[in-house]
């Protein structure tokens, strides 16, 4: 049995009983085309010819004891030199990502559907990355997905474009960056998104593998296109922020930063008489990743730290190094590579958080399919300053 929608091209398959859930699903899913491909500018699903139901409107089958959702490619799309496909969906709203996940699940999955019809060969934390952005801009579900930015968010030191076969949700948390980019870079308004889809796409004669140019690449584009820099230009800030989420939330970065989990710091305590503390870098960021490191006085109370962060070997990047929360009223303090070591204000409870970001050499870039490395060994060195 299937049940259509006089409002989109779709068709909802359904099992005898399932009526109800049937009208459900449709209606979240035409409530979610409305904020995606209407109000976003996201491309619509495309036009199956009768692949997978009678005709070539969109097909989404419930399937109770799945316990997933997903979307699956049909056909390549003919008409077009790129790699597009038409697609149908798979949910199980009875299931695990059913109750008060199910419109979130929906608005994930149709933009799978969404992303089909632009290339069915980028790199796939991306999509999973941006399937999150759409549903939390969308349904406003940050608050429900606390498992999926948790992953991420206790994994900093990973690189933003690390996909680990879904062994965590780690891929689908680096959305955080996206929902940065919106807050930051463009007003708040996610319909940036759909620009990010169109430079994605393979052009005509492009890479035979269909993943150049790859997301970091459109990201480049368009931040170079609307604010003069590019994604690992933007890194720095982005851990910055990041920090600001939890019950650091400030009210002056992430839209959802009050839900969102704390990122995780290691807490180096600083002895009151003055002795250095030395400590590896652990766990050394990769590249477009960074490590957060708690100075702590053991005294408690405002105080001074000295730091200093030696790098050891052939690095294979950078490291960019501020203190947070910022000083008089900035995100973050930069920390001077080239004037160590640096006096590093402890806060009234006597600590500060350094955010030690792992940028590409110079001259160098990122390909988002390259396997995440390391950017170099290093070493801090921290104790407080002993007053005269």
């Amino acid at each position: 049995m299937a049940l259509a929608s006089s409002r989109r091209p779709l068709l909802v398959h359904y099992r005898r009983g399932e009526r109800a859930m049937a009208r459900r699903v449709r209606s979240l899913i035409e409530d979610a085309w409305t904020a995606e491909i209407d109000a976003l500018g996201l491309r619509p699903p495309l036009d199956d010819g009768g692949r997978a139901g009678p005709d070539g409107r969109f097909d989404v089958y419930l399937w109770r004891g799945i316990d997933v959702g997903y979307v699956a490619a049909l056909a390549e799309n003919p008409a077009t030199p790129e790699d597009d496909r038409s697609t149908f969906m798979v949910l199980d709203p009875w299931g695990s990502f059913g109750g008060p996940l199910l419109a979130s699940t929906v608005a994930h999955e149709l933009h799978h559907a969404s992303q089909a019809a632009y290339s069915w060969s980028e790199h796939p934390g991306f999509y999973e990355a941006s399937a999150t952005f759409v549903e939390v801009d969308v349904t406003g579900s940050a608050a429900l997905l606390d498992f999926v930015f948790r992953d991420f968010q206790t994994r900093p030191h990973w690189g933003l474009h690390r996909f680990d076969r879904y062994r965590t949700w780690y891929a689908y948390g680096a959305g955080l960056y996206l929902l940065f980019l919106r807050d930051r870079f463009f007003g708040g308004d996610a319909s940036f998104l759909a620009s990010l889809w169109e430079r994605v796409v393979d052009p005509p004669g492009g890479d035979p593998r269909g993943d150049e140019p790859d997301f970091l690449d459109a990201i480049d584009g368009l931040l170079a296109e609307s604010a003069g820099t590019t994604a690992a230009a933007s890194l720095p800030e982005f851990e910055s922020w990041r920090w600001y989420t939890g019950a650091r939330d400030d009210g002056r970065h992430l839209r959802d930063a009050a839900v969102i989990p704390e990122v995780a710091a290691r807490v180096v305590r600083l002895p009151a008489d003055g002795r250095a503390v030395r400590r590896a870098l652990r766990p050394a960021p990769e590249i477009l990743g960074a490590t957060y490191v708690t100075l702590e006085s053991a005294s408690g109370g405002p105080a001074t730290a000295l730091v200093s962060l030696e790098t050891r070997g052939r690095p294979h990047g950078r490291l960019v190094v501020e203190a947070v929360p910022g000083l008089d009223g900035a995100d973050a303090e930069r920390l001077p590579s080239e004037a160590q070591p640096w006096r590093v204000a402890l806060g009234p409870d006597g600590r500060r958080t350094l955010v030690i970001t792992a940028l590409p050499l110079a001259g160098q870039a990122v390909d988002a399919n390259d396997r995440p490395r390391r950017a170099a060994r290093a070493r801090l060195e921290a104790r407080l300053e002993r007053k005269p």
